[in-house]
């Protein structure tokens, strides 16, 4: 048997390759000028730029010996992990915190801007989450922290069970602000979980992987949309979900916080509704979303209600169904196999405490757009 080498030389203009799963995509770009030299490259009228690429492909033999060790595949058990919502500012009715409150429902995510009307917000996530009968997971974009963080104390209580604490407008931390909050925290409210990161896209936490060895957890955001909106382009990626968790484990220890998971990207405010959200095929999404995400602690999967949630305008949407489902199960660990054509159909299975297990298979329809 056969199988295929290609070799892919570069002459001419330096050329940079991005590994686009810092992103959680599935894909690669290469592109000249490199961006570090530095970006935008100016190129006037009358400049000269060579660039000659060459593929060859062939044929290269290998043994019966490294085909057995390629597929090889040992089943994987890992924890599952605690799953839980984003707080949005339409009201919940009581028909909604009925509904939610029939799923796994482990925190409810609640971003804090000062410049906004946060104390009214902050309430309000306080009345629902005790109505939920749940935590809140708050996530808090500091600027003048010590101003900002001595108006957050007064307001803090039990219900908190996590704080993400983020600079706004920056991806690195001033360390003096973990300075001035950590201790406060560890002293006044020991029983929260501090963590931080970033809010948008793993790349800001690879590119320095600078953690402060006081935090409990490391927390970024994933989308299967950084770069493409295809639904070929959903499925492709999912793969790429497991390497951020990953890369995250060869320098730190620390608990995974995946928050938020949204369909849309986040750097564009203005354009994150997804048309699929309710939809058969987000809940398959969703389904083996899960399982590639195994080994990350802490998952908050969408919003709660609306056109970005699990509950829309007409009732619980397929997405709400599959994690009826799951909460019916009861899950204790997420067993983790290979697939042959995961493209084309992808498995997630579930274990409870008492050994059952439960399948949940997605079938990808061919040619989708």
């Amino acid at each position: 048997p056969n199988q295929v080498e290609a070799l892919l030389e570069f002459e001419g203009d330096v050329f940079e390759s991005e590994d686009q799963r810092n992103w959680s995509d599935s894909s690669y770009k290469t592109y000249s000028t490199p961006v570090g030299i530095p970006f935008p490259v100016i190129v006037d009228p009358g400049d000269v730029v060579e660039q000659k690429v060459r593929l060859s492909v062939g044929n290269k033999s290998f043994t019966e010996k490294e085909d057995r060790v390629a597929n090889e595949f040992n089943e994987q058990r890992i924890p599952f992990p605690a799953l839980g919502y984003t707080r949005n500012s339409l009201p919940l009715s009581e028909f909604h915190i009925s509904m939610l409150k029939q799923i796994i429902f482990d925190h409810y995510r609640v971003e804090i801007d000062f410049k906004t009307r946060w104390i009214e917000q902050l309430n309000s996530a306080y009345q629902e989450s005790d109505e939920l009968n749940t935590n809140l997971e708050l996530c808090v974009f500091f600027d003048d922290y010590i101003s900002e963080f001595e108006q957050l104390r007064q307001l803090i209580n039990t219900q908190i069970k996590s704080l993400l604490i983020l600079q706004k407008g920056g991806s690195v931390i001033d360390p003096s602000l973990f300075d001035y909050i950590i201790p406060r925290i560890r002293t006044e409210f020991p029983w929260i979980k501090i963590g931080s990161g970033t809010n948008n896209h793993f790349v800001d936490i690879n590119r320095s992987r600078i953690i402060d060895p006081r935090l409990d957890f490391i927390s970024y955001g994933a989308t299967p949309q950084a770069h493409l909106p295809f639904s070929n382009i959903l499925i492709e990626n999912l793969e790429a979900f497991q390497y951020p968790i990953t890369t995250i484990r060869s320098f730190s220890d620390k608990n995974i916080h995946i928050s938020p998971i949204t369909l849309k990207a986040r750097d564009y405010p203005t354009h994150t509704i997804d048309n699929r959200q309710h939809t058969e095929f987000i809940a398959d999404w969703t389904a083996i979303c899960l399982k590639y995400l195994a080994g990350a602690s802490h998952l908050t999967l969408f919003e709660t209600i609306g056109s970005k949630g699990i509950i829309n305008e007409h009732g619980p949407s397929p997405v709400y169904d599959l994690l009826k489902k799951i909460t019916d199960f009861n899950p204790k660990f997420i067993i983790k196999t290979k697939v042959d054509f995961p493209l084309e159909k992808d498995k997630v299975i579930l274990e409870n405490e008492k050994g059952d297990r439960m399948t949940i298979e997605a079938v990808f329809k061919t040619g989708l757009k």
